[in-house]
């Protein structure tokens, strides 16, 4: 009887085991992706680049190398080029 009684005992030990395993396992899983998709999007963000526009001399309609820039209060933008003063309107779209 008692060994009937221990065999019992081992078997729902070893049931409760193997559930707790595999909760481990599943946890173990989660953490791992959790850290997999902030690890994506933090390496994401450092490859984010700005769109810029370049503009050819003939378009641009001055020389290609700038000195100084500066913006007025009204929103005008005043670049020192080699071939004189620039201005530029900036217009805000919403």
């Amino acid at each position: 009887m008692r060994f009937f009684v221990f065999k019992n005992l081992l078997k729902k030990l070893k049931t409760i085991l193997i559930s707790m395993y595999k909760k481990l396992c599943f946890i173990k899983a989660y953490l791992l992706n959790v850290t997999f998709l902030v690890l994506c999007l933090f390496s994401m963000a450092q490859t984010f680049n700005p769109e810029i526009e370049n503009y050819s001399i003939e378009d641009y309609g001055a020389d290609n190398q700038n000195w100084g820039i500066d913006i007025d209060n009204n929103g005008i933008i005043y670049a020192a080029n080699n071939r004189g003063l620039l201005n530029m309107a900036v217009i805000r779209t919403s």
